[in-house]
């Protein structure tokens, strides 16, 4: 007749009080599973009364270290693009501004809805951009002042 002891993860479970009534029954009659038993059950209560490790290093220090930082190729380029379309705008509102004015006066709204309804929505998509880049930014300023 072959005896099944129990496995090593059942006698885990055992020792954390998680064992089924035939685990149990098991146990009662079989000493070498109680001896494996009785060995975890000092293994665990001696490695509660060990301290904690304590690391002599910031673990997020390096793991910030080794983090790339993004940079733009050309970050002077969308202030460029910024200077240069408000001039082009100064200059063509100099230039053009009283057929502008005609011309905005001459068009239905409906027209007018449609021309500026893009254009307000491209500025709200940019607005949202610029602020989620802000709260990204001053996340990543919070993570490095409790790196250091």
């Amino acid at each position: 007749m072959t005896i099944l002891h129990l496995s090593e993860e059942e006698i885990q479970d055992y020792t954390d009080g998680l064992s089924t009534a035939g685990q149990q029954a098991h146990v009662a009659a079989c000493a070498s599973c109680k001896l494996r038993i009785s060995n975890y059950q000092s293994l665990f209560s001696e490695l509660q009364t060990l301290d904690r490790p304590a690391f002599d290093f910031d673990l997020a220090t390096l793991v910030l270290a080794q983090l790339p930082t993004a940079k733009a190729q050309y970050p002077w380029l969308p202030a460029l693009a910024a200077v240069l379309s408000v001039i082009f705008c100064a200059v063509i509102a100099l230039c053009y501004g009283s057929l502008i004015g005609q011309f905005i006066k001459g068009m239905s709204q409906i027209w007018l809805l449609i021309l500026l309804c893009p254009g307000a929505i491209l500025l709200s998509l940019q607005a949202l951009h610029l602020y989620q880049d802000y709260q990204s930014k001053l996340t990543e300023i919070k993570l490095q002042d409790l790196a250091t």
